[in-house]
């Protein structure tokens, strides 16, 4: 007969595969208690078939997971990185961070990147709504997979009732050259890093293996 806040002794198992794209809608009944959505992600690097060819990339995903919540949520992100040589950062885009500057996740200006074998855990409220995306911040890492989108729902949104689904299409073009290097060349002024490769859509790409790069 013990007061608990949700009709439920635990929640249910999240099980994907590995490289699946989660997307989780945490919606808060309770009356008067705020909800804060944690996040667990770590952060590796090695050689993985991004778009068919064999490019490398700093993270075994071609994206990072959507996440989603409400207006007004706090956000409790954990980024592990275990990348071996590389520094991290992760910045929320487009989220005002009233208060919580030193949570933007823009390396070494709002914080201190993530060490290799480090972690950090970014705390903040969601605000204001709408539709983004987070990235690394160092250097330019968001190049090789470390982002995803990032959705604040405004529970009082009058357009709700104007469509039955949403969908998030996300397109980026990708290099065979990780961003690191591109970042060290460019620090000597050389640009050939930048030769376009492929399009990813949604972290896939129709490149024909059959073809040399």
């Amino acid at each position: 007969g013990s007061v608990s806040q949700c009709p439920r002794r635990r929640w249910p198992t999240i099980k994907a595969n590995w490289g699946d794209t989660l997307e989780i809608t945490v919606i808060n009944q309770m009356p008067s208690s705020p909800l804060a959505i944690h996040y667990h992600g770590q952060y590796q690097k090695g050689t993985h078939f991004m778009d068919g060819a064999g490019s490398v990339s700093q993270c075994p995903r071609r994206r990072w997971p959507t996440i989603k919540a409400n207006w007004g949520d706090t956000l409790e992100i954990t980024v592990i990185n275990q990348m071996p040589s590389s520094p991290l950062a992760i910045h929320y885009h487009g989220q005002y961070q009233k208060g919580t500057h030193f949570m933007d996740g823009a390396g070494s200006v709002s914080q201190c990147p993530i060490p290799p074998g480090g972690q950090f855990t970014y705390t903040f409220k969601a605000d204001p709504p709408g539709t983004t995306w987070y990235h690394s911040h160092f250097p330019l890492q968001y190049g090789d997979g470390i982002w995803g989108p990032l959705i604040i729902y405004d529970p009082e949104d009058p357009y709700t009732s104007k469509y039955e689904e949403e969908f998030v299409i996300a397109v980026n073009d990708w290099l065979q050259v990780i961003g690191d290097e591109i970042y060290g060349r460019f620090a000597n002024m050389d640009f050939s890093a930048l030769h376009y490769f492929s399009t990813m859509i949604n972290g896939n790409s129709g490149w024909d293996t059959s073809k040399p790069p």
